[in-house]
C-alpha cells in the first residue's frame, strides 16, 4: 500500500508538474506573440505613418492665363507630373498673330513716316542756312520728325505688347508638381 500511495503521489506530482510546464510555455508562446506583433506593427507604422487627426499642407499653385480665348491644345490630364515649363493648355493664338501682324506694320509704317519726316527736316535745313525758307518751317520740320520719332517709339512698343499677349497663349507650368483638379477642356473660353 505504501508503493501505492507513493506511485499516485509521483503521477500527482508528474501531471502537476506538466501543467505547470504547459502553462510556462503557453504563457511564453504568448508572450513572445505579442513581442512579434509589437515589433511588427511598429515597423509597419514607420514605413506607413498614419492617424485619423493628421494634416497635410501642400503648396498649391492656381493657374490662370494672362490671355482669354478659346483653348485648342490640353497638353496634361488630371493628375499628371509636370515639370517647370511643361507646356500645360494652348489658346487659340489667331487673334494675337493678328494683332501681332497688325502692329508690325504699323512699325514699318511709322519707320517710313520717320524717314520721310527726316529727309524734310534735312531740306528745310539747308534752305534756313541759305536764308531761303523761315525759321518757322524749320521749326515745324523739327517737330514732325519729333512726333514721328515718337510715332515709331509707341509703334515698337505696341508691337512688343502683341508679341507678348502671343506669348502667352501658351500656358506652361510655374513650378514641378502634380495637375489636380483639371476642369479645363478643348475649345473653353480660357
Amino acid at each position: 500500500m505504501n508503493y501505492r500511495k507513493l506511485k499516485m503521489r509521483h503521477r500527482r506530482i508528474v501531471a502537476t508538474m506538466k501543467r505547470r510546464f504547459l502553462n510556462y510555455v503557453i504563457t511564453l508562446g504568448l508572450v513572445g506573440f505579442a513581442g512579434w506583433a509589437a515589433v511588427s506593427l511598429y515597423q509597419r507604422y514607420i514605413q506607413n505613418p498614419w492617424t485619423r487627426d493628421g494634416q497635410v499642407r501642400a503648396n498649391i499653385v492656381g493657374i490662370a492665363p494672362r490671355v482669354s480665348g478659346p483653348i485648342v491644345q490640353v497638353a496634361v490630364h488630371d493628375n499628371q507630373v509636370v515639370k517647370k515649363g511643361d507646356l500645360l493648355f494652348e489658346i487659340d493664338p489667331a487673334d494675337f498673330q493678328a494683332q501681332l501682324d497688325l502692329a508690325t506694320g504699323q512699325v514699318r509704317n511709322a519707320e517710313a513716316n520717320l524717314k520721310e519726316r527726316q529727309q524734310n527736316l534735312g531740306r528745310q535745313t539747308d534752305l534756313y542756312k541759305t536764308r531761303v525758307n523761315p525759321l518757322q518751317d524749320f521749326q515745324n520740320a523739327q517737330d514732325n520728325t519729333a512726333a514721328a520719332e515718337a510715332q515709331l517709339a509707341a509703334a515698337k512698343a505696341n508691337m512688343k505688347l502683341a508679341a507678348l499677349n502671343l506669348s502667352y497663349t501658351k500656358v506652361v507650368a510655374s513650378v514641378d508638381g502634380y495637375v489636380t483638379n483639371m476642369n479645363t477642356r478643348l475649345r473653353f473660353v480660357a
